[in-house]
């Protein structure tokens, strides 16, 4: 909880913070900078993964309080920022329904795996009329949503300042700008469900050659965040933007092929790893300075906000959805086929809808279906079509997160070849 509310002041402040202390190219070099900076973040897996394997828990912990300690001093060599004071209210009433409504969709479509679609599993805490909870709550949060939306527009007729202002929703540059900010944690979350589980889990990786594909993903996306614009100052935001969720669906696509029944390609790994760090650096910079270009000066600072929420409903998304698309996929798969194949009889068939797969190696599917009696030979073809069933699965994961990445070139055309940069 203190985590969240740290990020929760932290980075919205840190993205509203840029369009008061720069301008035109300048600014697009910060936030090109703040790009980078989540690219240098995927370094820090491998380094605090040695860091606890050599010292322990407690020095993990004690050595990230210790640099937030450096952050907080740093903080104070920040430039006073003027800015017009106005009385107005507090918007009470939009922070309320705004959280609420985000924790009922964040809840709702994070819990999809581990609670069940529709027929609830055995994670479900509760049932709504007898299905998984995950989606009425989903639901409930978007009305909520909906509402905040009709309470924030009554809260500008009267003058006050709205936590979220309608120009946000009705500015098309706006709107292209926050998608791809999603669109980047969505990528982010696909990785994180679908490449590091699968390379320990399935191809035996350890952890320390899991965490070197950060350094493939990150260094990339550090050179391409900051370098576009420091190095390419006239280059279209639209046109980098596009090129960058390209960059993205074929990173998704080499991942895809990188997986076998036997484990993966580690050069298909590795290309990927680099390719997602230049879609992600690509796009990451100019999607934040896209939204704050095309907003007065007021909005543009309010906007990190809505940007960081945008990140996180992105990222959520993205392990929701595909991790729903990877297990259910691969139960749903493993109970056809051993239903409709002739090897197995109809008893075991029938007891596998007890059983609920999860992505792990032939081994622990073993496990998982310990418990059914059944002969060697049925057991052997379990496992084979459970390896199948598997690769097929991911691949399907890795196509819809690629489907859905290109699907953002839908909004490009709204994001204006040069930003405003005199409103700036």
């Amino acid at each position: 909880m203190l985590v969240g509310l740290g990020a929760s002041f932290m980075i919205p402040a840190v993205l509203g913070l840029i369009p008061l202390m720069y301008q035109g190219s300048n600014r697009t070099i910060a936030f090109g900078a703040i790009g980078a900076a989540s690219g240098l973040s995927a370094l820090l897996p491998l380094a605090l993964g040695v860091v606890m394997e050599t010292a322990g828990m407690h020095a993990t912990f004690l050595a990230l309080a210790g640099y937030f300690a450096l952050v907080f001093a740093a903080s104070f060599t920040l430039p006073a920022i003027e800015q017009p004071h106005e009385r107005t209210a507090f918007d009470s009433g939009g922070v309320v329904l705004a959280a609420l409504g985000l924790f009922l969709l964040l809840i709702g479509v994070s819990s999809v795996s581990s609670w069940g679609l529709v027929t609830p599993l055995a994670g479900a805490p509760f049932t709504v009329l007898g299905i998984s909870p995950a989606l009425p709550l989903a639901a409930i949060g978007l009305v909520v949503l909906g509402l905040l939306v009709v309470y924030e527009r009554r809260v500008e007729a009267h003058g006050g300042i709205a936590v979220l202002p309608s120009v946000f929703l009705a500015t098309p540059q706006v709107r292209a700008g926050l998608i791809a900010c999603a669109l980047t944690f969505f990528f982010m979350g696909a990785q994180s469900i679908l490449m590091a589980p699968y390379l320990q889990l399935v191809a035996g990786w350890s952890p320390v050659a899991v965490g070197s594909i950060s350094l493939v993903t990150g260094l990339p996306t550090f050179a391409f965040a900051l370098g576009i614009p420091k190095f390419l100052p006239h280059a279209s935001p639209r046109r980098v933007i596009q090129l960058g969720y390209v960059a993205m669906a074929a990173a998704l696509g080499l991942m895809a092929l990188s997986v076998t029944t036997e484990g993966a390609s580690a050069p298909l790994v590795f290309l990927g790893a680099f390719m997602a760090g230049v879609g992600a650096g690509t796009v990451s910079s100019h999607a934040s300075n896209v939204v704050a270009a095309a907003l007065p000066e007021r909005e543009a600072s309010q906007s990190g906000g809505i940007q960081s929420t945008m990140r996180n409903v992105g990222q959520a998304f993205g392990v929701a959805l595909l991790g729903a698309v990877l297990l259910f996929g691969i139960t749903g798969t493993v109970r056809s086929q051993a239903a409709a194949d002739a090897s197995i009889t109809p008893e075991v068939a029938s007891r596998l809808d007890a059983v609920s797969i999860d992505l792990g190696s032939d081994r622990t599917f073993e496990d998982e279906i310990a418990g059914i009696t059944m002969s060697d030979a049925e057991r052997a073809e379990l496992v084979k079509i459970e390896a199948g069933a598997r690769v097929d699965a991911v691949r399907i994961a890795y196509a819809v997160g690629a489907v859905i990445v290109l699907a953002g070139l839908a909004s490009t055309p709204a994001i204006k070849e040069r930003p405003h940069t005199a409103r700036a």
